[in-house]
Formats: C-alpha cells, structure tokens, sequence
C-alpha cells in the first residue's frame, strides 16, 4: 500500500494512487480499475472523418461508376442500370455511412446500422432485375451476360448487417455502457 493511500486525506473522484516501483524508483502504471478510461473521439472529428469518408464513398459508387458506362457506352456497350438511380442510392449510402460513423459511440448505432444494410438490400433488389451488361457488334454479333445470380447470392451480406444491427441495439439496451467500454477502451 502506498503512503499516500494510506493517508486520511481527501482524493480527487478518479483518482488512481500508484505504488513506486521498487526496481526502478519511479511511479508505476496506474491501478487498474473497474472502469478503464475511454478515448471516445470528439463531435467534431467524427463529423470531420465522416465528411471524408461520404466524399469517397460518393466517388467509389457515383462517380466512377458513371464514368465507366460512360466509356463503355461509347464502345456500344449498353447497361440498364440508370444513373438516376445509381446516384440516389449511392447518396442514400454515403449519408447513411456517414451519420453510422458519427453514432457510433451512441445507441443509435445499432439501428442506423439496420438502416443502412437495408438499404444496401434494397439496392441490389433494386439491381437484380437489371443485372445484365450486353454487347453489340455490327448487327450480327450479339453478346449478353447477366450477372443477377450473383447479387442474389450478395444478399446475404446485407442480411447479415442487419442482424449485427439488431444484436447490438439489443446489448446496448440490455448493457448499456458494455460496448463502448470495449470499442474506446484505452
């Protein structure tokens, strides 16, 4: 026990005493407590980091993509895959992604992570029915491939996001401070 702990005075709230270490002389590593100190990141940078993440999100999903059916369409490649739509879902996506990462010291990570797999349902239910990329050539060549099996099968990823939603607003509700504690822990 320390001298210090071993007086009658009055401590700070959160005060950790610590023992010299007799190898060394100098202070050692605070007492381990029952609830460690969290480095949760301010407002200000999960807003910031989240504007840069929905920045390459909507470049990755909007932009690029709308490039290359741009320069395939040249090539006579057709797509029915409307741009509209690309670009609505895609910022539906970043925005979701963004608000995600700001909540997610919050409770209302879980279910904005519901949200946002349900929207990634959505949009491969959304692309399912226009999953087919065909190519023309001169009248007599005709090629088509169609690719709808495979985002039937990507399916599972969003449904899968959306139970990870619902098991974490579950252990929020139930535990309220035991993921915070785990995921800022320092």
């Amino acid at each position: 026990m320390s001298a210090h702990a071993a007086s009658s005075e009055s401590v700070a709230p959160g005060y950790v005493p610590r023992t010299i270490d007799a190898n060394m002389g100098r202070p050692a590593a605070p007492a381990l407590t029952d609830h460690p100190p969290m480095l949760i990141p301010s407002l200000g940078r999960r807003v910031a980091w989240a504007c840069v993440r929905a920045a390459l999100v909507l470049v990755v999903i909007v932009i690029v993509p709308y490039y290359v059916l741009s320069l395939v369409n040249g090539f006579g490649v057709s797509t029915p895959v409307p741009i509209l739509g690309m670009a609505a879902l895609g910022v539906a996506f970043a925005t979701l992604g963004a608000v995600r990462y700001v909540s997610r010291p919050t409770r209302a990570f879980g279910p904005l992570t519901i949200a946002a797999s349900f929207v990634s349902f959505v949009y491969l239910l959304y692309l399912i029915p226009l999953a087919s990329i065909g190519l023309q050539h001169g009248g007599n060549i005709s090629v088509v491939v169609e690719f709808g099996r495979f985002l039937q099968y990507c399916l599972i990823a969003p449904l899968f996001g959306m139970a990870s939603g619902a098991v974490t607003t579950y252990e929020d509700l139930a535990r309220p401070r035991e993921r915070i504690n785990y995921e800022y822990a320092l």
